[in-house]
């Protein structure tokens, strides 16, 4: 099984990640990690690292960041093509990646992805709330970091409540059917 997680900053900034590591370690997974290393600096992993290496000031408000979020977006569909992931799980909505490629990942992905969503970002724009929200319709899941989501991403979608991630109840992704809709996947932590 080819699997894909993709970041949209570096691995220090969301130490999440090494939880969904340390799962797909346990389970025997290999992955890529498809990431934004806007730190330009080194960091391990034990995933093959495909890093997208523009620097940028994580809490900048330069109009000029949405060009950087424009050519990320590239970045990860072109290597999506390329490897034809069977799963893929995308840690963080910032920079507006999901929403970006919401169209691409309906087509492509369709209940193959999961979404972890722990940011705020531009959901009161009203074409991004609606590609946020056929992103959220088309994945196999979307968990959220707290109740307080639900307030400005889409209604009559069933999220996933996660703060800390259990991981006994993730791996359980790898062990039965993924394109089940099923809510065995409480991972509240």
């Amino acid at each position: 099984m080819k699997i894909a997680i993709v970041l949209p900053c570096n691995m220090y900034a969301a130490p999440f990640f090494r939880r969904f590591e340390n799962i797909l370690n346990n389970s025997k997974y290999e992955f890529d990690l498809i990431y934004w290393n806007r730190s330009n600096i080194e960091e391990n992993t034990s995933g093959n690292k495909i890093s997208f290496n523009i620097k940028d000031k994580v809490m900048s408000r330069k109009k000029s960041k949405i060009f950087k979020y424009l050519l990320f977006a590239s970045f990860v569909k072109k290597n999506l093509k390329v490897s034809k992931y069977d799963r893929l799980f995308f840690l963080g909505s910032y920079g507006g990646i999901m929403a970006l490629l919401s169209l691409f990942l309906k087509k492509n992905y369709k209940n193959k992805y999961w979404l972890d969503i722990r940011d705020y970002s531009f959901e009161n724009y009203k074409p991004y709330f609606e590609a946020m929200k056929l992103a959220i319709k088309s994945s196999y899941a979307t968990s959220i970091s707290s109740p307080g989501f639900k307030y400005f991403l889409p209604n009559n979608t069933s999220y996933i409540q996660t703060h800390n991630i259990d991981r006994n109840n993730i791996s359980k992704i790898f062990s039965g059917d993924f394109n089940r809709r099923c809510r065995i996947l409480s991972i509240c932590g």
